[in-house]
């Protein structure tokens, strides 16, 4: 555990991580700002299997009206 502690910490610190972690956090406040949700809640969301998400010709039995 202490090793993976030792390399979260050198590859924060290290330059070759600053521009995917700034790209990474920034995305991730604009969400938090915006939807007051945080990205992985949206993508759960997306790609769940509620009928929301199909489409027209997609949607199953259960989620087409009667």
């Amino acid at each position: 555990m202490l090793r993976a502690t030792f390399l979260v910490i050198l590859l924060c610190v290290s330059a070759c991580s600053i521009p995917p972690v700034a790209t990474i956090s920034s995305g991730w406040l604009v969400s938090e700002y915006l939807y007051d949700r945080s990205p992985i809640s949206l993508a759960a969301e997306f790609f769940s299997k509620n009928c929301d998400n199909y489409s027209l010709y997609e949607m199953p039995a259960k989620c087409r009206p009667q």
